[in-house]
């Protein structure tokens, strides 16, 4: 067997796949986009075909549609206040490590490159707590899991559809009891490259000539909920980056799709079909229909889509604040159809490649130039074009010759 995938846009990369093989013939390798694809080592591979049966994007989504769904708080101010939305990932993590089980959730490691973890404690699962708008990297995450159900460990593992999706069927596969399992999935816009993410790291320390302390996807310090922050401290917590949503580079890149895995534009799960048994997300829209419950501090969207969620918060209501609201007032983009391709992501590329990522941004008018900047990229611009004619003349006169 040669490939596991069509096109680029019938894999996203949860692994699946490379955890299923029994010989090890599958690894997750980088694309010029950053984003890992399995590839096969055709002098290793027996041709079982669990690669392929085992893939989440080979099936008909026959998941389930949400049991109940709420607007959600938690009640200590304090934790709500750290978390992106409502601080409902807080209570479910705290529900499983009281139960003496291990969370597995994304956070950044030393390098800011965000990845699966595994944590027993609060001071560990912590760290999942807060948005982070890159892939994750799972490398053996999935295998990691199988080993804690099989010695009965209560697991929580929050993560992607597509990752929650591919974990059960590799967990299926294997003839892994999934009774100990409770999977929280998330409402997705797509994931965008690690790589764009690292390059623009480097674009912040190098501006700010300032090295990295931490990383807030979703600051409410300043401006709440509705408009919260892209917040970058120093190692001493100074700020050196604070900016919008509709300010900010990075996030206008993952919000206009510029830089989003292929498959996302082709999701199957960007509709009311979870695969988790809770699915969590900001209540966008809140404030049109239950305006008295928005304080712009953060609520939380919450589908309860199984037996095993509805047992779960019934446990976790008293530490709630929360009502029931039909489907229609909870709609969100991605509940209803996937994020659309970018009519610049080809645009995007190219030029990333060419130009690096702070002239393509600069190109882009995601990031204002200064008038010397402006000054030497018209100048570089028609140096090109000199050049450009000078290899044309001369490519004729060598034909002549």
């Amino acid at each position: 067997m040669d490939r596991i995938y069509e096109t680029k846009y019938d894999c996203c990369g949860c692994t699946a796949c490379y955890s299923v093989c029994p010989v090890k013939a599958i690894s997750m390798i980088e694309d010029n986009e950053g984003f890992k694809y399995p590839v096969i080592n055709g002098n290793l591979c027996v041709n079982c075909n669990k690669c392929k049966t085992v893939c989440p994007l080979k099936e008909k989504n026959n998941n389930n549609e949400p049991l109940h769904i709420y607007a959600a708080k938690n009640i200590n101010q304090s934790v709500r206040e750290k978390s992106s939305s409502g601080g409902i990932f807080s209570l479910l993590a705290n529900y499983v490590e009281l139960k003496g089980g291990v969370i597995y959730g994304a956070a950044f490691d030393e390098n800011y490159t965000v990845r699966h973890m595994r944590a027993e404690t609060m001071d560990e699962w912590k760290r999942f707590c807060m948005s982070k708008y890159v892939q994750s990297d799972l490398s053996n995450i999935f295998s990691n899991v199988k080993e804690d159900l099989k010695n009965g460990l209560v697991v929580l593992f929050s993560g992607t559809p597509c990752q929650i999706d591919g974990l059960k069927k590799y967990l299926n596969n294997t003839n892994t009891p999934l009774g100990n399992l409770i999977t929280c999935d998330l409402i997705c816009h797509g994931t965008p490259s690690p790589e764009i993410w690292k390059k623009y790291l480097e674009f912040i320390e190098e501006s700010s000539a300032e090295e990295i302390g931490s990383i807030s996807f979703r600051d409410k310090d300043e401006l709440g909920w509705h408009n919260s922050t892209l917040t970058i401290r120093d190692k001493k917590q100074n700020i050196i980056l604070t900016e919008t949503q509709k300010d900010n580079y990075f996030f206008q890149l993952f919000l206009c799709s510029d830089i989003l895995r292929p498959a996302c534009h082709k999701c199957r799960y960007a509709n009311f079909h979870r695969c988790g048994d809770i699915t969590l997300g900001d209540f966008w829209g809140i404030e049109k229909h239950y305006k008295e419950f928005d304080d712009d501090k953060g609520v939380s969207l919450v589908m309860l889509n199984t037996k095993t969620g509805e047992e779960i918060w019934k446990s976790l209501q008293n530490s709630a604040d929360f009502f029931e609201v039909p489907k229609e007032a909870s709609i969100q983009p991605n509940l209803v159809k996937p994020a659309e391709e970018s009519g610049y992501r080809k645009t995007f590329w190219l030029w990333y490649k060419k130009y690096g990522l702070k002239r393509t941004g600069q190109k882009m008018g995601y990031i204002p130039m200064s008038t010397l900047e402006k000054a030497l990229i018209f100048v570089l611009l028609c140096l090109e074009k000199v050049l450009g004619v000078f290899r044309n003349f001369a490519g004729r006169n060598s034909d002549i010759d």
